[in-house]
């Protein structure tokens, strides 16, 4: 039912009060009509910055999330869980979390306020919708939060073992200090991008040589 027809029944129904009722929907009118401004700005803001924010997390913290497009979190502790969320990817600086450790993080940021599973999987839904973080994937039955692409970590691994033929998950994880989840996973993105090529036995990849 539009506006119109709203207007129309309302008044109706209350004959008595026109005048009142006028007053009140051309008020009504020209608060939608500036809302419909105000997201025409938003999403002309959001094409020109979006991407530049996303990719410059310390702006994130200090600009509202309705600015980047997240304004439609149902309430203020969502959005807060969604900063906190951006805040603690920023400081493990890691490309995956664990979704049970990202929840323990957010629950001691948040001491006294009843934090679930579902309200944090709430907010990195807001956040993959909004580009400004990965998404979720599974690995051995496990769900990680996968905060950024792999090409700083593949990129880590051309510069220190460009010069050999083969690596192993060992080796990864000995000199780069990375968990074997985030060694894997990288591994598992440079087979799909044709950077290397899976041996099982012995258990290594082949590293293709890039001209």
């Amino acid at each position: 039912m539009g506006l119109s027809e709203i207007k129309k029944k309302f008044m109706l129904k209350n004959a008595k009060e026109k005048k009142k009722v006028e007053i009140m929907f051309k008020e009504l009118e020209k608060i939608i009509e500036k809302i419909k401004d105000l997201r025409e700005d938003i999403k002309r803001f959001q094409k020109r910055w979006g991407k530049y924010i996303s990719e410059k997390p310390e702006l994130i913290s200090t600009l509202s999330l309705e600015l980047l497009g997240i304004g439609n979190l149902s309430n203020d502790l969502e959005m807060k869980l969604a900063l906190d969320i951006l805040s603690i990817s920023r400081e493990k600086n890691v490309t995956l979390i664990p979704l049970s450790d990202l929840v323990t993080y957010v629950k001691e940021k948040n001491v006294g306020i009843p934090i679930t599973l579902d309200s944090v999987e709430r907010a990195l839904k807001n956040l993959m919708k909004r580009k400004l973080i990965k998404g979720l994937v599974v690995i051995d039955g496990v769900k990680y939060v996968q905060i950024k692409d792999f090409d700083a970590d593949i990129e880590s691994i051309l510069k220190t073992f460009g010069d050999r033929e083969s690596i192993t998950i060992t080796d990864i994880v000995k000199e780069l200090g990375w968990d074997i989840k985030r060694a894997e996973k990288t591994l598992e993105e440079m087979e799909r991008m044709g950077l290397v090529v899976k041996e099982e036995y012995p258990p290594r990849y082949l590293l293709v040589k890039i001209d």
